[in-house]
C-alpha cells in the first residue's frame, strides 16, 4: 500500500520536474530574443502541453521491454526554437540547450536540501517522505545527465551544435527528427551488451553526484536496489 502512495505522491513531482525542464528552454530562448515557444503555447509549466507520443509514451515503453523492466526514461517533446531569432544564434543554441539540464541539477539541489534537514527514518511518514524526495533527486539527476548526451534531439546535441562549425551545426539540427531511433538504439545496445543495462553504466557517476550533494550513500543503495 505504501508503495502505491509513494508513487502517487512522486508523480506530481516528476511532472513538475519535466515541465520546469522544458519551460527553462523556452524561457532562455525568450531571453535571447526568440518568442517561438511563447507564441506556440509552450512557455508553460502545464505538462499536457509538452507530451510527445514518441518521447513520453513510445520511448519508455520500448525501453521497459528492452531492459526487462530494469530501466526506462521518458521525455517531453522539445520546445520549439528559432535560432535565427537569437541575437547570437550559435551561442544561443548552447545556452538554450544547457538551460534544461541546469534546471534539473538545481531542482535536485532543492529536493536534496529538504532531504538533508529531515530527520532520518526508514519507516512511517518521515520514511515515506524521504523516499519520495530521494526519488525526485534521482529523477532530476538522471534527466539532467541523460539530456546532456550529444544525441539528437537531446539537449547535449543542442549544446554541441552551438560549439561546432556551421556545417556540422546544420547536420545536427537536421538529425532531430531521427532522435528517438538514435536513443532507443543506444540504450538498447547498452542493455544487451552490459550486465545490468544502462543503469549499470550511469550508477557510479550517479552515486558520486548523490554524495556530492551531501546525501547518504545507504539511501542511494536502497532506492536503486535491483536496478543494476
Amino acid at each position: 500500500m505504501q508503495e502505491y502512495l509513494i508513487t502517487i505522491v512522486f508523480l506530481p513531482l516528476f511532472l513538475l520536474t519535466v515541465s520546469i525542464h522544458e519551460y527553462s528552454h523556452g524561457w532562455m530562448a525568450q531571453k535571447l530574443g526568440d518568442n517561438t515557444a511563447k507564441e506556440r503555447g509552450r512557455l508553460t509549466l502545464n505538462p499536457l502541453k509538452h507530451i510527445s507520443l514518441w518521447l513520453t509514451i513510445f520511448l519508455p515503453a520500448t525501453l521497459i521491454l528492452i531492459t526487462n523492466g530494469k530501466f526506462a526514461v521518458a521525455a517531453l517533446k522539445p520546445v520549439p526554437i528559432n535560432p535565427m531569432l537569437f541575437r547570437n544564434p550559435k551561442r544561443g543554441l548552447t545556452y538554450v540547450g544547457i538551460a534544461g539540464p541546469l534546471s534539473n541539477f538545481f531542482m535536485a539541489l532543492v529536493f536534496s536540501s529538504i532531504l538533508r534537514i529531515l530527520p532520518y527514518s526508514e519507516t512511517g511518514f518521515i520514511g515515506g517522505t524521504r523516499i519520495v524526495l530521494g526519488m525526485a533527486v534521482l529523477a532530476n539527476f538522471i534527466l539532467g545527465m541523460f539530456n546532456l548526451m550529444p544525441v539528437p534531439p537531446l539537449d547535449g546535441s543542442r549544446i554541441l551544435a552551438g560549439l561546432v562549425p556551421n556545417k556540422a551545426t546544420r547536420i545536427i539540427l537536421r538529425l532531430d527528427k531521427y532522435g528517438v531511433i538514435f536513443i532507443i538504439t543506444l540504450l538498447g545496445a547498452l542493455a544487451l551488451t552490459t550486465d545490468g543495462g544502462v543503469f549499470s553504466v550511469i550508477r557510479v557517476p550517479l552515486k558520486y553526484i548523490w554524495k556530492f550533494y551531501g546525501l547518504r550513500g545507504l539511501e542511494f543503495d536502497n532506492l536503486t536496489m535491483g536496478t543494476g
